[in-house]
């Protein structure tokens, strides 16, 4: 994509799954529908969520 991480688009965050913007322990919960079948190492995605 174009943007930025963190640009909001119509209300939405934008985020580079690979390379997310919130600074690290920041978020609480994170909520992922209809990702991962889109993302070819999902195991990363998966483990970087985790560790924030």
């Amino acid at each position: 994509s174009e943007l930025e991480p963190g640009t909001l688009v119509a209300g939405f965050r934008h985020e580079d799954l690979q390379n997310l913007s919130f600074p690290d322990n920041s978020l609480d919960c994170i909520l992922s529908l209809d990702v991962l079948e889109h993302v070819p190492d999902y195991t990363f995605h998966l483990t970087k969520t985790q560790n924030g």
